[in-house]
């Protein structure tokens, strides 16, 4: 069922610094008031106990009060052979939907990297070759929740585990 009014208001915040060459470090930080109406519930069961007549507003299910996430790139000075380059990367989603005893998801911080060799001249084009990790941490979090009654009291579909790949790319010209 659809929810006619709400508000929403926050703020972001993104700090780039460069405090020395090849060297640049990010940081984002984002705020988010959010708070829904009271409704109606029209799934209304009185014989389900974790059923509710009136679903009180609260803050928006999917939207996180708390979020950031802090980034470090270096590019090494050019070699003969091509642009050696690293980052890595730590991202942090907060609660969301806390009150709820079916959709809660909790909060989680993942951990990315990347190295990568670059500009690589060779058969008339340009090669990079990377390698990368995803939640580096092997990290257990809930990408998506659902009230799944009377089936299940939760449903859940949980985020990607630990990850590693390589990348290799030609540019032609």
């Amino acid at each position: 069922f659809n929810l006619d009014e709400g508000e929403m208001s926050g703020v972001e915040i993104e700090l780039t610094a460069m405090p020395a060459v090849g060297l640049m470090l990010v940081a984002n930080y984002a705020y988010l008031d959010s708070e829904l109406d009271d409704v109606e519930n029209p799934f209304y069961d009185p014989g389900n106990p974790l059923s509710e007549r009136i679903v009180a507003g609260g803050d928006f299910p999917y939207a996180p009060e708390h979020s950031y996430s802090l980034l470090a790139d270096y590019t090494f000075p050019a070699f003969s052979f091509g642009v050696l380059s690293g980052n890595v990367g730590y991202n942090y989603m907060g609660d969301r939907n806390k009150d709820s005893p079916t959709t809660f998801r909790d909060s989680y911080g993942l951990v990315n990297a990347r190295i990568s060799l670059s500009e690589i001249e060779a058969f008339s084009g340009q090669w990079e070759i990377a390698a990368w990790g995803k939640n580096l941490g092997d990290t257990d979090y809930e990408a998506f929740t659902m009230d799944n009654l009377p089936q299940a009291s939760r449903a859940v579909i949980w985020g990607d585990g630990r990850s590693y790949g390589i990348d290799l790319v030609y540019r032609f010209f």
